[in-house]
């Protein structure tokens, strides 16, 4: 895979080159210090990927000429600072769709292996179509009692999850549990981003909080997020053993037995994480929807779905938004069978 780094510091750039040394599939095309320098060098020598820093001038414009315009995949470079971590959800918002935190790769040969394994997605995506997705306008609001939509993403979630809020209505009577899959110091970043794309609060999730309607909660990254059976949030350590923290699954399978089936989904990510139960909660009588393959950035979590058979409805981006609301709205209606 033929690599572009674009950071403004020689240091950081080197920084990547060492940890990508042993990488024998990937080849640094080219570096630049700026983007305007980048812009004219993927145009006249295309990468198959690129690494952005977040802290450049014109980044954003950077990430969609190479996302858009060169079918180029994107991951950024934050250095972990306040002014990094609101530009990483900008570059996210542009068509980015990971991020490595270059602190972290001084720090021993695990964050280098974590940074080769974000290169594997990355060439994964190279030469994919990942053409950024409208939100599509929103429909009448839903019944006066509030409902459950639990939503979970991973790689090139905050771009599809920012689509999906963007479609709800203010006026819609239901509250928003979110799992997205991300490196733990970016989720209250990604919570204050979120905000901006909905009519909805958007906050970190707290433990004993009752879900209130026209609120969206971001788990927090380190424990699973759950709810009690009292309909309160929670959070726990168990199952160990689960890839990710939080887990989809574990939120999904904590709703199995709240007394009103609501509205879940699955969006696109790598691996299975929230396929099982997006299933178990079709069973129960949960509305239940997956992201289609075309506007997935990674056709992972939401295919696992779609050959269980989980997901009721498999959607494009644009269309999940308002299908949520038409589901939120035939909720005390009997759900269709599973085929």
């Amino acid at each position: 895979m033929k690599l572009a780094i674009v950071h403004g510091g020689l240091t950081a750039i080197d920084m990547v080159r060492r940890a990508l040394s042993t990488d024998r599939e990937v080849e640094i095309l080219w570096t630049a210090g700026d983007s305007t320098r980048a812009m004219a060098q993927a145009r006249q020598e295309r990468p198959e990927a690129a690494l952005v820093s977040a802290s450049l001038d014109r980044a954003a414009v950077l990430v969609r000429v190479l996302t858009d315009e060169l079918d180029c995949p994107v991951i950024v470079l934050s250095d972990g600072s306040s002014t990094a971590k609101a530009g990483t959800f900008e570059l996210m918002s542009a068509g980015a769709v990971d991020v490595i935190v270059l602190p972290g790769l001084a720090s021993g040969t695990g964050d280098a292996a974590a940074v080769r394994g974000k290169l594997a997605l990355l060439r994964r995506l190279a030469g994919r179509d990942n053409a950024s997705h409208k939100s599509v306008p929103p429909m009448r609001a839903a019944p006066i009692r509030p409902a459950i939509i639990a939503i979970g993403a991973s790689t090139g979630g905050p771009q599809a999850l920012a689509t999906v809020l963007a479609a709800l209505p203010a006026q819609l009577e239901a509250a928003v549990l979110i799992v997205q899959h991300i490196d733990p110091q970016f989720s209250e970043g990604m919570a204050q981003w979120l905000a901006r794309s909905t009519p909805f609060t958007v906050e970190l999730a707290t433990q004993g909080v009752q879900p209130r309607g026209g609120v969206v909660y971001v788990a927090a990254v380190g424990q699973h997020m759950v709810v009690e059976t009292d309909g309160t949030l929670a959070f726990t350590s168990r199952p160990r053993e689960a890839a990710h923290k939080p887990s989809i699954d574990v939120l999904f399978t904590s709703l199995i037995k709240r007394s009103r089936p609501g509205v879940a989904v699955l969006l696109t990510g790598m691996g299975r994480d929230g396929a099982q139960g997006l299933a178990q909660l079709r069973a129960a009588g949960w509305r239940t929807i997956a992201q289609d393959e075309a506007t997935s950035v990674v056709y992972g979590m939401p295919k696992a779905a779609a050959e269980l058979k989980a997901a009721a409805h498999v959607l494009p981006l644009p269309q999940i938004g308002p299908a949520i609301v038409r589901l939120v709205e035939e909720l005390d209606r009997p759900p269709p069978r599973p085929a």
